[in-house]
């Protein structure tokens, strides 16, 4: 797959999938970071323009995606899985793993099955959750259930500031719409900050090397430039012999994915996971001039644990590791996009 590397002009804007409407006294927030369900948009513009076939509506056509990742100073950035722990002191990386207590361990939001619960360490140094970031080489240490610096972990405030701007609805004619102030939260990435998004051979063939999109909520301009392509973690043969002695691997989610039960492996058992709250993406039906119906989607960062496996580990890998658990069109774009380690 081709990397597009995407930098800010301005600011972005991306709205989450609660409903918004000014005059109403709250602040729109901004999603970080995005979901695919964004760039998708960004770039089938790009190739309509050109006049390409772009699918329609819901229906991606023939484009394929992964991402988009934090990209910083040239080093990708991922999200980090919540498995993973700090110690008391802040010192050491401890790992969550099954339990052996029987329980339950979900959200009834949008997971509706039980599980073994998880046994999450004690921590008090806030190096966990949501809203940090590791790097390629950093995730590869995780997907191994390997020990790391906590210094590794990255905080948001190390890639975009956030701001509250101000703004009234006008009237057809300029003049300013009483009672229709609103409050958008907007996203600046700082210095050295972008977006990679990954492209397939076949739609980064129709991009020029470089070029111009509009992103967002706000329709704000991005810059893109081609720069380089895709490529594996360097662990990933060592993550399959240790499955393959041990029958025990984690799905980690990079992207926000729709379930409506614990996905399935056949020829392995779930005992357990780890996850956040839920996300509420929506968005705006273009065709039907309406907004669409909120989706709850489990965030990136969970982690799904099975054990028993017995089956062949190479068609695991070919299915699952930077693949989607979803099927269907959401699939095309890397929504569900997750990750195969061992614990």
């Amino acid at each position: 797959m081709i990397r597009l590397v995407i930098h800010q002009i301005d600011f972005f804007s991306f709205r989450d999938g609660r409903p918004f409407l000014a005059g109403e006294s709250h602040v729109a927030s901004s999603l970080f970071p995005p979901t695919p369900l964004t760039f998708q948009g960004a770039v089938r513009s790009i190739l309509w323009a050109e006049g390409e076939d772009v699918g329609d509506g819901e229906h991606f056509g023939s484009l394929r995606m992964m991402g988009p990742f934090i990209w910083k100073n040239g080093k990708e950035f991922f999200p980090l899985p919540l498995d993973v722990g700090v110690d008391e002191e802040g010192r050491k990386i401890e790992y969550a793993i099954p339990s052996q207590l029987d329980g339950v361990f979900f959200n009834p939001l949008y997971l509706g099955e039980e599980v073994k619960e998880v046994f999450l360490p004690l921590r008090k140094k806030g190096k966990t959750g949501t809203k940090k970031y590791v790097s390629r080489d950093v995730l590869g240490d995780i997907l191994l259930s390997r020990e790391f610096s906590p210094e590794e972990i990255k905080e948001e405030g190390e890639f975009i500031e956030r701001e509250v701007r101000t703004g009234i609805a006008r009237e057809k004619t300029k003049t300013a719409k009483e009672g229709y102030l609103y409050h958008i939260e907007v996203i600046r990435l700082k210095e050295g900050t972008a977006f990679s998004l990954y492209v397939d051979e076949t739609t980064g063939s129709k991009l020029k090397d470089k070029g111009f999109m509009m992103i967002g909520g706000e329709k704000r301009g991005a810059g893109y430039i081609k720069d380089g392509e895709w490529r594996d973690i360097e662990h990933t043969e060592e993550i399959k012999r240790r499955v393959k002695e041990t029958g025990k691997f984690k799905l980690v989610l990079l992207m926000p994915t729709f379930l409506d039960k614990i996905p399935e492996i056949e020829g392995a058992k779930c005992c357990g996971v780890v996850t956040g709250k839920y996300l509420s993406l929506g968005g705006w039906d273009l065709k039907k001039n309406k907004m669409k119906p909120m989706k709850k989607a489990v965030p990136p960062g969970s982690v799904f644990f099975y054990s028993d496996f017995k089956d062949d580990v190479e068609e695991l890998f070919q299915r699952y590791h930077w693949d989607s658990l979803m099927d269907g069109e959401e699939r095309k774009i890397g929504m569900g996009l997750c990750a195969v380690g061992t614990w």
